[in-house]
């Protein structure tokens, strides 16, 4: 019961309700974290320290724990810890989302390049990451440049290139590749390449092959997320990246999750 009325005034109650029972909440628990509604759709969650943007209400129970210590979570089930940046190292994220990755990416002097289809995530990660600046690309990565259907499913952050059931609707994307847009930004080095696309990542990387001499490592989630049948993607991930020059370096089963190392790549 408990939980049915905390989703029914989540997807339901107008912001004034909703909002102050959230900041209620947190006050009563000792929380800073404060949340607030802005134009466009938008909420911000304020800790006291870092504020974040995201659309989506199901998704503001993230950070009430501290916006940095999300963001340093996500990258830890990255296993990002095991690399060893340094100021200025170049990072791409596939599936940004609202760009946390970006905000850890930020705490560490890096450049951040972020792919997020959806809309209202990409406004976010542009507020989280670029001031603002519509800096996010809004393309899909893919195995050629082209327009394809893209089946939304932002509530839960399983939107996908690949068909999948229950999507909330259908648009067409425009598509690029990796390796297109490495040579368009004259892009000499990548550090590291985070790669989330539901399902796609066989065809991301497929799109890829032409510069992944240029990457050092990737991040890639090979969960059960792929098409209707939502199949692992590990196989075909492996395969590709072994046959050029990647291994393991370590794996996080629960999620899935697969950190790869090129050959001769810098510790």
């Amino acid at each position: 019961m408990k939980t049915f009325l905390r989703n029914f005034i989540t997807q339901n109650a107008p912001d004034s309700l909703f909002l102050g029972l959230v900041n209620l909440n947190n006050t009563i628990k000792g929380r800073p974290s404060r949340v607030r509604a802005q134009h466009e759709n938008i909420y911000t969650v304020d800790d006291g320290k870092l504020l974040i943007c995201t659309p989506r209400r199901s998704r503001l129970g993230r950070y009430f724990a501290g916006v940095q210590t999300q963001c340093d979570r996500l990258a830890r089930d990255y296993m990002l810890q095991n690399i060893n940046f340094k100021d200025g190292d170049v990072v791409v994220d596939c599936g940004a989302n609202n760009g946390e990755i970006g905000v850890w990416a930020q705490s560490k002097n890096l450049n951040y390049y972020a792919f997020e289809p959806e809309p209202l995530e990409a406004r976010c990660c542009d507020l989280n990451n670029y001031s603002g600046e519509p800096k996010t690309i809004r393309k899909g990565l893919w195995n050629e440049q082209t327009t394809l259907q893209f089946y939304s499913k932002p509530e839960t952050a399983d939107s996908s290139l690949i068909e999948i059931s229950s999507n909330d609707n259908v648009q067409s994307v425009e598509t690029t590749t990796l390796s297109a847009f490495v040579k368009d930004n004259n892009i000499d080095r990548i550090r590291l390449f985070k790669l989330e696309a539901e399902g796609a990542e066989p065809e991301v990387l497929q799109g890829a092959l032409e510069v992944l001499d240029k990457i050092d490592y990737i991040a890639v989630d090979c969960g059960y997320e792929r098409g209707v049948d939502q199949k692992h993607t590990f196989i075909e991930v492996y395969s590709t990246l072994k046959q050029h020059g990647f291994d393991i370096v370590t794996a996080e089963f629960k999620r899935v999750v697969f950190l790869f190392k090129r050959y001769g790549a810098d510790d």
